[in-house]
């Protein structure tokens, strides 16, 4: 549900959608990584990356959350 929402631009909705699939089973890593991906198209920066290090805390190695958390602190690097 959270992906559908995202590709409609409905970020708020799929920020909390996933938020619930988390918090229904935790150390779910792609429902973690969702979140990041979610926190990031509204350029919330550092819970983006605290979500995806927690996706990859979850499932280390899962390459879709190294790439947010990579792009998540490259963007919080340039944040004024």
């Amino acid at each position: 549900r959270s992906l559908a929402e995202s590709r409609m631009g409905r970020y708020r909705e799929s920020l909390a959608s996933a938020e619930r699939a988390a918090a229904l089973r935790p150390g779910y890593a792609e429902a973690l990584n969702n979140v990041a991906a979610a926190h990031m198209a509204l350029g919330e920066w550092d819970a983006a990356v605290r979500a995806a290090e927690a996706a990859l805390q979850a499932k280390p190695g899962y390459s879709l959350a190294q790439e947010n958390l990579a792009r998540a602190q490259q963007q919080r690097r340039r944040r004024p």
